[in-house]
């Protein structure tokens, strides 16, 4: 009897494949929902010190990288802090508004040691990466970017392909989506429960199958924001963490009822109000070379 095993490069693509699909419909096309998200990079980038998101980059600098290959960089939030350690840091990005806020941030920190290309990771070649770093990377990496990422086996495997050292990956966990408040808070907005989008464990199964043997560390993430006005976070939400552009009225006042469960009171840290949120990702990263 022929035994059945899950396509496990097929469920990760399609469930990304209805995320996209909604981005398409909601802002017009997919390049346009990811110039859109450009829009909250500023405001994201405000938030970090209020979080440990940061915190991958020590376990990237722990093998001395010399050269780094940041996949779906966005605005640099990885790429700009490596580039301060390491000798040189090519970026894939396929927006080119979000390119251009990265080039503004380089040139306020007059960074020279910065490369970019503007295209979507599987139209851009092995050649011509080997030719822009005059050789592998030490590390390759692509935190929270495979979502939008096609033909899940061959990018992977030109990751590997590509680097000397070691490939990383950061994943997020499926309970991003399907915390039990999040999804009866979505249901009430729009009528139906968030995607199921695949997580770290798809794409660990579909390394094993390549071949790859992998290490997994689950990083707990945590925000704790100082709250100014609840009205600024119910927008903040709808914009970039619900990815709408109008809500009405009444969707408002749902998420505002929502958030404000979510507030809590500032103890040790002081006076006032504060925004506390916590996730996990999975941190999969691999020494090329050691393949089975």
């Amino acid at each position: 009897m022929c035994e059945m095993k899950p396509d496990w490069a097929g469920i990760w693509e399609e469930g990304n494949r209805k995320w996209m699909n909604e981005m398409i419909i909601e802002h017009g096309s997919l390049s346009k929902a990811w110039d859109k998200g450009a829009e909250g990079y500023k405001e994201f980038e405000d938030d970090l010190k209020y979080s440990n998101y940061l915190a991958p980059i020590k376990k990237v600098l722990l093998s001395k990288p010399e050269t780094v290959l940041d996949i779906g960089a966005g605005t640099g939030i990885f790429a700009i802090p490596l580039a301060k350690k390491v000798k040189n840091v090519v970026v894939i990005e396929p927006s080119q508004v979000t390119l251009d806020l990265l080039k503004e941030k380089v040139g306020a920190d007059n960074l020279t040691n910065i490369k970019s290309l503007c295209v979507r990771w599987e139209e851009v070649s092995e050649k011509e990466l080997m030719e822009l770093n005059k050789g592998k990377f030490d590390a390759v990496l692509s935190f929270h970017s495979l979502g939008g990422i096609a033909d899940t086996i061959q990018s992977l495997r030109k990751m590997n392909d590509v680097c000397s050292g070691f490939v990383y990956l950061l994943v997020g966990s499926s309970e991003y989506n399907q915390c039990p408040d999040y999804k009866n808070l979505y249901l009430q907005l729009f009528k139906k429960l968030p995607l199921s989008i695949p997580d770290y464990a798809c794409i660990y199964m579909i390394l094993r199958e390549m071949g790859i043997e992998t290490n997994i560390e689950m990083v707990d993430f945590c925000m704790e924001k100082p709250v100014a006005s609840i009205d600024e976070l119910v927008d903040e939400w709808v914009r970039y963490r619900l990815m709408r552009k109008k809500v009405t009225k009444t969707q408002k006042i749902k998420v505002k009822n929502y958030l404000s469960e979510k507030i809590k009171e500032m103890k040790i840290k002081g006076d006032g109000l504060y925004f506390e949120h916590r996730y996990k990702s999975a941190l999969i990263y691999w020494k090329v070379g050691e393949e089975r």
